[in-house]
Order: structure tokens, then C-alpha cells, then sequence
């Protein structure tokens, strides 16, 4: 900022307001440039002319005597006193320019640095979460599958899924014989319609036949066989249900984990939801409130400095030296 203590605006002299101090150096430079266009017209070599037969003398170009060498010298002391005060006036007025300038386009941080005050700088969000050790949560995504059986069999051991196919293979194969229309279920079935032998005359052509049926395996011998192999079908198939209803149970299981595991992972979510936005709030009150009402305040008081200071330098004055007071006179007298 400009400095009134200086000798351009305080001490002994003439005091000049801005308005004269314009007026004066303008009227100061145009009396200057007319000194030095003056200086510049002065010549000290006189040419003449005449006739041989001593006609008249004719003057081409006029010359200064002493006298005229003195008005030089008093006018160069004149344009040095002229030029010390335009030199005086521009400065003081040039300071006092960039002064008002200065002050007319102050911001905050002008304004702080001038009054030794610390700038009020505002903590990012991100800044303070970190520094609280909060974060923002991610929801958590439900995109876990239902296991299938194929996938479960997948993780069993080699016996065991050996054991599986066997069974299966086992079971299709006395399946296809004791179920109804299986070949053994059949024959057994035929059997049991003929139970004892029968002899059936027939005529065949010219030619009577008589055709015998009878069995060849006694129908409780062929129960053993059929109901043993129907016993030995339902073991293998309750086998086969145990292992399914297992595999059955470690889709169900491994569902409930996945789920259980996400329901957990949501509780967490929630809740560290409920806490970014708690401290998200405590940064509101606590950081960015405060710094908006500081900045409220500062702003205020800035433009009150601008207007003290702008009507400060309005009023300022420039000290001519009482050296200078002729030189002064000697300008507002010109036209």
C-alpha cells in the first residue's frame, strides 16, 4: 500500500489535492516542452550577406549575442525546475493511481496478507473423512447363484462319485427288468397265467397237433428272484436318495451361507452408511459452516477497508518543497 509518511506526501511545502496536482503537472509538461523547443531554436553563428561594390548588407540567419546566451542558461535553469516538478507531481500522482487500483481490485487474500491475518482455508470433505478414518461405503451387490447338482458333484471325492454312478447304472439295469413291462416283469407275469401245464389240441390243416404248455421255472423260485432283485432296487435307490437328498442339502446350505454372508455384509453397509453421513453432517456444522460465516465476516470487512482506504487516498496530498514553490506559482500563472 502507499506509504503517507513519505516525503511526496507529507513534511514542509506547498500541499496540492489530487485535482491540482493533475492541473499542475499538466501545465508543468506544456511549459516544459516550450523550453526545450525554445533551447532548441538558439544559434551563436550569424551569416550575412552583401554586394562587391558595397551595396547594402543583407542578414541570412541571425545569431545571440551575451544577452541571448544568458536567457539560455536561465531558461535550462527553469526547464530543470519544471522537470523536478513534473518529476515530484507524476510520481505522487502515479503511487497514488496504483494505489487506488490496488485497492479497487483487493480480494480476500490481499486484504488478510495487508491486515496480518491468516486467509481462511477450507477443508475438502474427502480431507476431513480421511482424517476421521470414515469412508464412503459401496452397496454391496447380490450376485451370488444357486449352486446345481453338477457343480456340488464336481466337489466330491472320487469314490464317491464313482459310488454314484455305479448305483445308477445298478439301479437302471434291474429297473428296466422288474418294472412293469420289463423283460423279467414279463416273463414273470406270463408265468403267473400259466401256472400249471396245459395240453391244447389243434387242427392244422389235415393234421391235428397238440401243443403243450407248461413252466420250466416254479413260480416261487421266480418270486425269490424278482423280489430280491425289487429289494435289492429299493436299497439302491434309497442309497441314491440319500446321496441326492445330500447333495439337496449342500445347495441349501451353501444359499443360506451366501445369503447369510450378504445379509452381513449389508448390515455393514448400513451401517457404516450411518456413520459417513453423521460425520458428512459433522463437517457441515462444524468445518464448513463456520468457514462460510468467517468468510462472511472477512468479505465485510474488506469492503469497508476498500471504502475507508478508497476515500483515504481521495483525499490525499502531494507536498511540493518549498524549492519548488516559485516554479509552482509560475505554472498556475500561466495560461
Amino acid at each position: 500500500m502507499i506509504n503517507t509518511d513519505s516525503i511526496l506526501f507529507s513534511g514542509e511545502g506547498k500541499v496540492l489535492n489530487i485535482l491540482d496536482a493533475r492541473e499542475a503537472l499538466s501545465k508543468t509538461d506544456r511549459l516544459a516542452n516550450e523550453l526545450i523547443e525554445g533551447v532548441g531554436n538558439h544559434c551563436f553563428i550569424e551569416v550575412s550577406m552583401e554586394n562587391f561594390d558595397g551595396g547594402n548588407l543583407r542578414s541570412l540567419k541571425k545569431a545571440e549575442d551575451k544577452n541571448g546566451l544568458q536567457q539560455i542558461t536561465s531558461q535550462v535553469r527553469g526547464l530543470l525546475k519544471l522537470k523536478q516538478l513534473s518529476n515530484i507531481l507524476s510520481e505522487g500522482l502515479n503511487l497514488r493511481d496504483n494505489a487506488v487500483k490496488e485497492v479497487e481490485n483487493a480480494d480476500l487474500a490481499f486484504y488478510c496478507k495487508e491486515k496480518g491475518i491468516e486467509e481462511p482455508k477450507l477443508q475438502d470433505l474427502e480431507d476431513y473423512l480421511k482424517e476421521k478414518g470414515v469412508e464412503n461405503p459401496t452397496l454391496p451387490e447380490r450376485n451370488f447363484t444357486e449352486l446345481t447338482e453338477d457343480e456340488v458333484k464336481q466337489t466330491l471325492d472320487v469314490k464317491k462319485r464313482a459310488r454314484m454312478l455305479t448305483l445308477n447304472a445298478t439301479a437302471a439295469a434291474i429297473g428296466s427288468n422288474i418294472h412293469p413291462e420289463g423283460a423279467f416283469a414279463s416273463a414273470r407275469e406270463e408265468l403267473m397265467e400259466a401256472r400249471t401245464a396245459i395240453n391244447e389240441a389243434q387242427a392244422l390243416g389235415s393234421t391235428a397237433v397238440i401243443t403243450s404248455t407248461r413252466p420250466t421255472v416254479s413260480l416261487d423260485k421266480v418270486n425269490k428272484v424278482f423280489f430280491k432283485l425289487q429289494a435289492r432296487h429299493r436299497e439302491l435307490e434309497a442309497e441314491d436318495n440319500r446321496i441326492k437328498a445330500e447333495l439337496k442339502k449342500t445347495i441349501q446350505d451353501d444359499l443360506i451361507a451366501k445369503n447369510e454372508a450378504y445379509q452381513k455384509e449389508l448390515e455393514a453397509y448400513k451401517q457404516n452408511l450411518a456413520v459417513y453421513q453423521q460425520a458428512t453432517e459433522d463437517y457441515q456444522t462444524n468445518v464448513k459452516t463456520p468457514h462460510l460465516e468467517r468468510l462472511a465476516e472477512l468479505s465485510e470487512k474488506l469492503e469497508q477497508w476498500r471504502k475507508t482506504e478508497l476515500e483515504r487516498l481521495d483525499s490525499i496530498n502531494i507536498v511540493v518543497p518549498n524549492e519548488l514553490q516559485g516554479t509552482l506559482l509560475d505554472v498556475f500563472r500561466s495560461i
